[in-house]
């Protein structure tokens, strides 16, 4: 590192580790930069083959603050993607992303000082000069209200499917099967749903664990995987104390 404000005399340079081994170790060519600014600026991310890490370093530290793993890959070059909000004017706060698909998403917001969390809607329609997949044939319709699961109790899944070029309730579909799994993808159930009449659809599961749940539905008989449907997101609470007399 060099002191700018020494550019103009004797530069002042000082070092910082960037990791155990020297990159050339690793007798790869680099094929973008390794060392690139952080968007918090003042600091930087270093990449490094030899050791399989990328390094975290902060200006005026004697080393680097942290590391982040690379699936026991070599990095070989790094590019930082910027989406932090910036103030545009006064109070006012704004970024860009670019969205999959359109649909109806949920935003979560985090400020780490001072500690403000919140969560909201926000619609993305579809782009006129996107071509557009083929429609999926049923529209999905989730009937619960409560979505907080118990651990150990049966928790009863309720929707609706829609026919999508008709817009009528869907019944009497024998292979609509639902995959339930926990966020960290450590538990996964799936089962097929039994028509219950009027286009609705019911099955009971039964989680072993606390934490966040996705519940995803298809049906082969209309063409439409898991992924294709929009999915329900439930959360555990406390298990129900029983009272002993």
């Amino acid at each position: 590192m060099v002191r700018l404000s020494t550019l103009e005399g004797q530069p002042d340079i000082a070092k910082f580790p960037g990791g155990q081994n020297a990159p050339a170790d690793a007798g790869l060519d680099a094929s973008a930069d390794i060392i690139v600014p952080a968007p918090e600026g003042s600091s930087v991310l270093v990449a490094n083959p030899a050791d399989r890490v990328i390094y975290y370093y902060s200006e005026g530290m004697a080393a680097p603050m942290g590391s982040f793993q690379n699936y026991r890959r070599k990095p070989r070059g790094l590019m930082v993607v910027d989406r932090s909000l910036r103030e545009i004017t006064s109070g006012v706060y704004a970024t860009t992303t670019k969205l999959p698909k359109s649909g109806i998403y949920d935003v979560a917001f985090l400020l780490d000082s001072p500690r403000i969390t919140h969560c909201f809607q926000a619609e993305a329609k579809p782009n006129p000069d996107v071509r557009r997949d083929k429609e999926v044939a049923i529209r999905i319709e989730y009937l619960n209200k409560d979505k907080q699961l118990r651990i150990g109790e049966n928790y009863k899944v309720r929707f609706k499917l829609f026919d999508t070029a008709t817009a009528k309730a869907k019944s009497d579909l024998k292979d609509v099967r639902v995959l339930t799994f926990l966020a960290s993808g450590t538990w996964q159930k799936r089962d097929f749903a039994r028509p219950v009449g009027d286009g609705v659809y019911e099955l009971d599961i039964k989680v072993p664990q606390s934490g966040l749940y996705y519940v995803f539905v298809e049906s082969r008989s209309q063409g439409v995987s898991f992924r294709q449907l929009p999915y329900l997101t439930l959360q555990t609470a406390a298990a129900t104390a029983t009272n002993i007399n």
